[in-house]
């Protein structure tokens, strides 16, 4: 027998091909109609779209008999000889996804967005209610109306009469084999099911989808898990895999993966067969399964569960949860203070702003109370107890009662800070009170706040520095930067100067470059056509000599200076303290700096007395009393002493926050402490220093739980480890591997 299968396909911004498949025996051809194009079909609300259609001929025409042309915005047809059949009236002609394919002479037509059939006479059969009408064989069409319930297209068959044949009321239509796969409202949720070539159900609408493996077989999915049918509707493997492919022609299961519960001493609590799991407070945890998200206790017994819905991170024992575009507000216990009504929403402290279904918005206290009085357009998170919102297009402000205590009148504001917020009048920017008084006047295209009443400002091509009580500081053409305690000032030929913060030139723009010490506030490094200096914007006063040729961060009240290409020391009245007779120098950290001598580094105190002998390659700042120092390219840690801590045999030292030294040999890393001791040997791919006496370590992608004397607490079979150190128990994935389904 021979098959003849119809189809469309929709997909957003993407070109298509309308046409008909012939399979006979094992050949499939292809007889393109027409290739026509889709800009942004509903793809997201109606998913694929696809018919199948058995033992029918494939007798739709289209030649190029017949054009469709337009006129002052309007389309219409004409045949060969330019004879006009049908007047440009309509928006558009043809079908939805574009194209001209005739339906014994009958094709469909745009007016007021709408869809409708016309024929070639300029009859129209009926009136334009469809918002899609695609051809799918000799005498039928899919046809869509917008449901204004769900919000999405509804999908059934009309002929070319205009009569339904299959009532507009699925979600998605998609052939299977012989079979059709619909989806139906049930209980409020589409549901799949099957229909036969006569439209008679098959497998009635129970899963929550059903998808073509391959000819043979569909996946169906129910409550989130996975199994299969057979092309007759017969379930073949029941609902119980995480995942599903078909792989080298054999088809592969995914099973869902665990995480076990397990404390210190590697005592098992309980096993949780879900997607995540995640620790929200004592004895509570957040789960996320197959069909939607729950909260269970360490023993797994369920608290609360919610279908379909996902849950954010919870703050002050609230969550935002999410169902599909919809939004509400969820405690620990389970209990939904706001409810899934909402299609924007925020938390913020002890306020929620809510706004249901695309209508106004209202701020709701820590007790689910609205507390505003009026509709706004938007609400945005506050601070110092005022939110901004907009009402009528303007911006205004509300405490946390709902009262404006400042009427919506401006274009645009920004969060309250320090009690003043910016706000945009009259497209300018300025500053206003929590009164609603203007603190700056809005005349500038940009406020920067350098601190509570020095800003600076843009105002067309000036910019400048202006003060909250005195007005205007210091204005100028050239660019301008805060940096803490001084603004830099950069000219159109790139040169630097500096302004104080009360708009004093500090130092006029003929410098190279100034930049700020991170480490220093005050002082500001500068270079100028006579060499480095350091400016202190406090006293105002320079170092600098003609012999600097460098100039290093200050630490310890030391500088690093190099005159005549050799290193040393000034201080801070840049007297020469420690010669320049060093080949480099580091920098001072706990009273001692590296120094580098005969291509050698060592350490000397802040009395130039050498106190670890020039031995090193490299050298780097104590920290806590060690520093990581290298030779011959290993690496190790000396005390204050020049004492080896770690020996020094390492291809990598990293200090660790907690002051512990990661270990490298090769990729493997090791542990050792602050005293030099090593915990654990480098035989680790990756490891996690708790700081509780317990560390999870990792080796070939699976995970252990040692502690910090190397001794094996969790065995290494785990595929991740996590502390939860609300209830001080480790949580342990194990992933599932993928086996082979039977048929």
């Amino acid at each position: 027998m021979r098959k003849c299968t119809f189809g469309v396909w929709l997909n957003a911004n993407i070109s298509i091909t309308c046409g008909v498949l012939i399979n006979v025996g094992n050949r499939v051809d292809r007889i393109f109609l027409s290739k026509i194009s889709i800009i942004g079909c509903r793809w997201l609300l109606t998913g694929f779209l696809f018919l199948s259609i058995t033992s029918i001929q494939a007798t739709i025409s289209q030649t190029g008999e017949y054009a469709i042309f337009s006129k002052n915005d309007k389309k219409g047809l004409r045949d060969h000889r330019n004879k006009v059949l049908i007047p440009a009236t309509y928006d558009d002609l043809g079908w939805s996804a574009g194209g001209l394919i005739l339906m014994e002479g009958v094709l469909g037509y745009k007016e007021n967005g709408l869809w409708g059939l016309v024929n070639l006479k300029n009859r129209k059969i009926i009136s334009p209610h469809y918002t899609q009408l695609h051809p799918l064989n000799e005498d039928l069409i899919i046809a869509a109306k917008y449901d204004h319930i769900t919000k999405q297209d509804v999908y059934g068959i009309i002929n070319i009469k205009g009569n339904t044949i299959l009532s507009l009321q699925y979600h998605h239509l998609e052939s299977f084999n012989e079979l059709i796969i619909t989806s139906l409202k049930r209980a409020g949720t589409w549901k799949y099911g099957l229909l036969d070539q006569d439209y008679q159900t098959v497998m009635p609408y129970l899963y929550d989808n059903i998808k073509p493996l391959n000819k043979d077989y569909a996946i169906i999915k129910e409550q989130g898990k996975l199994g299969l049918i057979n092309h007759l509707g017969q379930i073949v493997v029941s609902p119980k895999y995480q995942e599903i492919q078909l792989n080298a022609g054999q088809v592969k299961g995914k099973p869902f993966d665990s995480f076990e519960l397990k404390t210190s001493e590697n005592k098992y609590v309980a096993t949780h067969v879900v997607n995540n799991l995640h620790p929200i407070d004592k004895n509570l945890y957040l789960a996320s399964g197959p069909n939607g998200s729950y909260l269970i206790n360490t023993l797994g017994s369920e608290i609360k569960s919610f279908a379909s819905c996902q849950i954010g991170d919870f703050t002050n024992g609230i969550a935002i949860i999410r169902q599909g575009p919809l939004f509400g507000v969820v405690d620990t216990k389970g209990k939904l203070l706001v409810p899934l009504e909402y299609d924007s929403l925020w938390i913020d402290g002890e306020y929620i702003g809510i706004r249901r279904l695309n209508l106004q918005w209202m701020l709701l206290n820590s007790e689910m109370v609205r507390v505003t009085q009026k509709e706004y357009q938007e609400i945005k998170k506050g601070h110092e107890g005022l939110f901004p919102v907009k009402r009528h297009g303007s911006w205004g402000f509300i405490n946390t009662r709902g009262v404006e205590v400042i009427p919506p009148q401006y274009e645009a504001v920004r969060a309250f800070m320090n009690g003043v917020a910016h706000a945009k009048y009259g497209g300018s920017w300025g500053l206003i009170n929590r009164t609603g008084d203007w603190v700056i006047m809005p005349r500038y295209y940009r406020l920067e706040e350098i601190n509570p009443n020095t800003y600076l400002f843009q105002n067309g091509r000036f910019r400048g520095l202006l003060h909250t009580k005195d007005g205007v500081l210091y204005e100028t053409a050239n660019y301008l930067s805060a940096s803490g305690t001084a603004i830099i000032e950069k000219d159109q030929f790139n040169r630097h100067g500096l302004i104080s913060l009360r708009g004093d030139q500090l130092l006029t723009t003929k410098y190279q470059s100034i930049k700020p010490l991170e480490q220093t506030p005050l002082y500001f490094h500068y270079q100028d056509s006579l060499g480095p200096g350091l400016f202190n914007v406090q006293s105002r006063t320079f170092i600098k000599h003609p012999t600097f040729q460098e100039l290093r961060t200050i630490n310890e009240e030391f500088i690093g200076v190099k005159i005549n290409n050799q290193y040393g020391f000034i201080d801070l009245n840049g007297k020469l303290r420690i010669a320049n007779r060093y080949q480099n120098v580091g920098i001072f950290s706990e009273t001692m700096s590296p120094i580098k001598i005969n291509s050698k580094w060592g350490y000397i105190n802040r009395l130039e007395r050498l106190k670890i002998q020039p031995l090193y390659d490299s050298a780097g700042p104590f920290e806590n009393g060690s520093a990581i120092v290298s030779k011959n390219g290993k690496y190790g840690v000396v005390d204050l002493q020049g004492k080896i801590q770690v020996s020094l045999s390492y291809d990598k030292i990293e200090r660790l926050p907690a002051g512990r030294f990661k270990c490298y040999q090769g990729e493997k890393k090791g542990l050792a402490n602050n005293t030099g001791k090593m915990l654990l040997s480098p035989k680790y791919d990756e490891f996690q220093d708790l700081g509780n006496g317990f560390v999870i370590v990792s080796r070939e992608n699976k995970f252990s739980l040692v502690s910090d004397q190397g001794v094996s607490v969790i065995p290494m079979v785990y595929d991740d480890i996590q502390y939860d150190i609300k209830n001080d128990l480790y949580i342990l994935l194990k992933k599932q591997p993928w086996e082979t389904v039977k048929l």
